[in-house]
């Protein structure tokens, strides 16, 4: 917490389930510039589509996804 759990200012900073990090302030920020990074690579790709009349698909970033029987280090 910023300030005091009970006052009505405080903000959570992080947060912790089972002692797994389920919620980071500094991660939800880059995370958001991240969308926002995408986002107008898209609307960027599209105003271009729209302006030259080329169809163009956008390629979607693939990550890496994770199966419960997948094993990786922490």
């Amino acid at each position: 917490w910023t300030k005091n759990p009970i006052s009505v200012y405080a903000k959570v900073v992080q947060t912790y389930v089972d002692g797994k990090l389920l919620y980071d302030v500094d991660i939800k920020k880059k995370l958001q510039l991240r969308d926002r990074s995408e986002r107008m690579r898209i609307i960027k790709l599209m105003s271009t589509e729209k302006n030259t009349g080329e169809k163009i698909t956008p390629k979607p970033i693939i990550e890496k996804l994770y199966h419960c029987n997948t094993i990786y280090d922490e």
